[in-house]
This record gives C-alpha cells, sequence and structure tokens, in this order.
C-alpha cells in the first residue's frame, strides 16, 4: 500500500513535465508547446515532514523519483535540487511561494492537508494526493522557467482518509487578482 502511495506522489512531482504521449499540457499562442528549456531543471523541497516521513525521507523520496524518470532509455530530461526553501511551509505562509516568479521551483509537502484544502476546496486532502503546474515562463517563446508541486500526506491516515470518502472537495478558491503575473495558462 505504501509503495502505490509513493508511487502516486510521483506521479504528482512530474506532471510539470510536458506528456508527450498524450500532447502538451498547453500551447502558446502559436500553437508552439509549453517546454523546459533548461537542464537540469532545479526544484526546491520543502522543510517539513510529509506524513510519517521525516524530512530527509521525503526529501530522498523526491530525489529519487526524478531519478527514475531520468533513467527512461528515451528520456533527455535531468533535475537537481536547488537546496530546501527556507522555511517549512505552511498553510499560514504557501502565499510566499505560490504564484511568485522568484527563480524557485518549490515542491511543498502539504503535511496536514490545509493547503490543499485552502486552495482546492474544503475536505480536497481527503481525496487529492498532490498535484503541481508549471507557473511562470514566457509565452512568446513557450518556455518554462518554473513550476510548483504540492504533494499531500499520501503515507498516513489522508490516504486512508481519500480510499473511504463520498464527500467531493468544495468549490476551489480563486486566486487572487494579481498574483499569476507571468502564470502559465
Amino acid at each position: 500500500m505504501r509503495r502505490a502511495a509513493l508511487a502516486a506522489c510521483a506521479l504528482v512531482l512530474v506532471r510539470a513535465i510536458a506528456a508527450h504521449g498524450a500532447g502538451a499540457i498547453s500551447v502558446n499562442g502559436q500553437g508552439v508547446p509549453f517546454h523546459w528549456a533548461s537542464s537540469p531543471i532545479l526544484y526546491s523541497p520543502d522543510r517539513g515532514r510529509l506524513g510519517a516521513l521525516d524530512n530527509a525521507a521525503a526529501t530522498a523520496f523526491v530525489a529519487s523519483t526524478f531519478g527514475i524518470w531520468q533513467a527512461v532509455p528515451s528520456a533527455s530530461i535531468r533535475f537537481a535540487s536547488a537546496g530546501p526553501l527556507p522555511v517549512d511551509v505552511k498553510a499560514s505562509n504557501y502565499d510566499d511561494f505560490l504564484g511568485r516568479c522568484d527563480g524557485l521551483s518549490p515542491i511543498i509537502f502539504d503535511d496536514e492537508g490545509s493547503i490543499t484544502d485552502d486552495l482546492l476546496g474544503a475536505g480536497a486532502r481527503n481525496v487529492i494526493l498532490g498535484f503541481s503546474s508549471p507557473e511562470c515562463g514566457d509565452p512568446n517563446s513557450a518556455v518554462i522557467t518554473e513550476s510548483i508541486a504540492v504533494c499531500g500526506d499520501f503515507t498516513g491516515t489522508t490516504m486512508t482518509r481519500s480510499c473511504s470518502s463520498s464527500r467531493a472537495p468544495a468549490r476551489p478558491r480563486s486566486a487572487p487578482a494579481g498574483t499569476w503575473p507571468t502564470r502559465l495558462r
């Protein structure tokens, strides 16, 4: 069960990469798929826990997950840690990292599920393991420069609740005006 949950989060972490098999995540006005032009793609993991995983184990999990994608024989993608975020990201401070074109591609460990609930609606933590998205870039060249990933507590009670929950999450909140100046959509 734990391996399946870890594999599910692995899929969340790599969502920011263009999925060539199913087509591009998004294209610019000229129809050019958004893509990463730099290699390695740098990421910055949270300083907090992820359920039963302490920070060292959660950070190692992220690195090993990216290693799996790099090992695909036809893959030309590379990842590297740019070092940890300066703080443990919680509901009280996630806005400092979300929607900011600041040179960081954070991987946030939403240990309590409160960030997921705040962004995607009450109860979302019970049915969503995590999410990610390209965040900043150049719409003219279709180059992604930053992304974000939020991983929920898939190692403990959240996973158990999500398997037995029949409630759908409430309607998501809207992003505050002006917080996505160069956001890719």
